[in-house]
């Protein structure tokens, strides 16, 4: 994977964009989120990318896919980076082709409704002055060309519909916002000035015209919340109170009124659009931390080992099976996120999952490669 490609789900890079006070608040970002941020990706032990456990990598004529685009179970096509250009499938990650050259540096995320629209950007650390901040590049051809965006600099794009000329957009600034396909933003104030956006996980199952999401943002101190945010009127978009209220980073994905979250403790899910949650890391002991961090520090020895979920997906058809892919490898649920199990075959830190039921697929992203597991055991 190349370092400047980003991985899709996760915490979101910053530019150096912000405003003087912003940029002290924000210094260096919390010493809590960097801490999480090293545990996620750094080595454990045990398996390694490329032991015989571990399934064979996707390619295309010879090219190792690295980076999954991320991508609604119901979406038309499925998009990965490898090292040499751009990939898309049509048909749920059973065959691939190649749709373009390589993309240019940061996050690449294809509109929702309508994948021959693409974005790719990113931003640097918000502390550091005279960054080099990268411009935004679009392309609607599905990834055949791409063209800089004038006057868009430092931008990560987070989500897109094409249909409506919507765009979600993170910078230092905060939660960004295009009701023009992605050529222009808006700083929106939905989500407190003081709160990094790190996730932006769009609700499936629902009204394309009538997008819905969910964001974590994450504040100095290293408290995250979630917002559901209704784009609807993209000219009056509106957020919801926090529904949820965790430690460090995370993950986020949601179908319906079903909401999952990935936490440093472990699984959060609501069935009914967040209003209520319940809590589980049974089964994931070894990849979550034993305490209440705002209150106790972590162990030594879970700092050690390593601990995070930087990935969530749910079933479209199966509404109690749940993924999780986490530090340790990935694991699943199918008891709605009671308990939890690792999926044998995959030991090594997953940083996306995008579920394909029309290949009977999940797409695996780990630290080098994407590989595959059948949705059904």
């Amino acid at each position: 994977m190349r370092s400047d490609q980003p991985i899709v789900v996760g915490l979101a890079r910053h530019d150096g964009r912000a405003r003087s006070t912003r940029s002290a608040l924000l210094r260096l970002v919390p010493a809590v989120l960097l801490l999480y941020l090293a545990v996620l990706s750094g080595p454990r032990a045990g398996a390694q990318e490329g032991d015989a456990a571990t399934p064979a990598p996707l390619a295309v004529a010879g090219d190792v896919l690295t980076t999954l685009v991320a991508a609604p179970p119901d979406a038309p096509a499925i998009y990965a980076v490898g090292s040499a250009g751009l990939y898309r499938s049509d048909d749920g990650g059973l065959a691939w082709h190649r749709a373009g050259p390589l993309p240019p540096p940061g996050r690449v995320v294809a509109a929702l409704d309508d994948p021959v629209l693409l974005l790719a950007g990113s931003y640097p650390p918000c502390a550091r002055t005279g960054g080099n901040e990268r411009p935004l590049y679009r392309s609607d051809d599905g990834g055949a060309t791409w063209q800089e965006v004038e006057g868009a600099t430092g931008i990560a794009p987070l989500a897109a519909w094409n249909g409506s000329d919507l765009a979600v957009g993170a910078s230092c600034a905060g939660l960004l916002i295009s009701t023009d396909g992605g050529r222009q933003w808006q700083r929106s104030s939905l989500v407190p000035a003081d709160y990094l956006v790190s996730v932006f996980a769009p609700l499936a199952g629902g009204d394309p015209s009538k997008p819905l999401g969910l964001v974590i943002g994450t504040s100095e101190g290293g408290t995250s919340r979630v917002w559901r945010l209704d784009l609807s009127d993209p000219a009056h978009p509106t957020a919801s109170d926090p529904l949820l209220r965790f430690w460090g980073g995370g993950a986020a994905a949601g179908d319906g009124d079903r909401y999952l979250v990935g936490t440093a403790t472990g699984v959060f899910v609501s069935d009914d659009a967040g209003v209520t949650w319940r809590q589980s890391r049974t089964g994931l002991e070894d990849v979550t931390v034993s305490v209440d961090p705002f209150g106790t520090p972590v162990p030594d020895a879970e700092r050690r080992r390593g601990f995070g979920i930087s990935a969530v997906a749910l079933d479209p058809v199966d509404a109690g099976h749940l993924w999780a892919g986490t530090v340790g490898g990935l694991y699943d649920s199918s008891d709605g996120g009671g308990t939890w199990h690792r999926v044998g075959d995959v030991t090594t830190p997953v940083n996306g999952l995008v579920v394909a039921p029309k290949g009977g697929l999940l797409l695996v992203q780990t630290p080098h490669t994407v590989v595959t597991v059948p949705l059904a055991a």
